[in-house]
């Protein structure tokens, strides 16, 4: 079969078109670009990593100051004794129960309960946060 010159020009320019070939340069440039943004990528994350764990090791250092986690303690008993006393009052002791009458006494002031709970929280904080010994 014989074609025109025009015709296989025009079928050339068709084949560049939908199959660009580039040079290697351009391939390798592309690769290049890619691993560079790869790496960039995890140089960022591996900052934000960093600094999460610096924040991690200032917060640890700053709960192991007694004074500071003991009063910590202290507030958080205080406001969840007052929220529930009614559950955890364990002075409160029944003495009988006479014809549906229950008369209840309180042998153990809320203060004193508060103290035991503060120091049972503060006993098993040292125990979780000091080393294997």
């Amino acid at each position: 079969m014989y074609m025109n010159k025009k015709i296989k020009t025009e079928i050339k320019n068709l084949a560049i078109f939908e199959n660009p070939v580039f040079p290697q340069s351009l391939e390798n440039t592309k690769i290049e670009e890619n691993k560079l943004m790869k790496k960039e990528e995890l140089r960022s994350i591996i900052l934000n990593q960093e600094l999460k764990i610096k924040e991690q090791e200032s917060i640890i250092k700053e709960l192991k100051d007694n004074s500071k986690w003991s009063k910590i303690i202290d507030n958080y008993v205080d406001t969840w004794y007052e929220k529930n006393k009614e559950e955890v009052d364990i002075g409160r002791v029944e003495l009988f129960n006479l014809f549906g009458w229950k008369p209840e006494i309180d042998l153990m002031p809320d203060e004193l309960e508060k103290h035991m709970y503060k120091k049972m929280m503060k006993i098993m904080f040292s125990f979780i946060t000091s080393p294997n010994q």
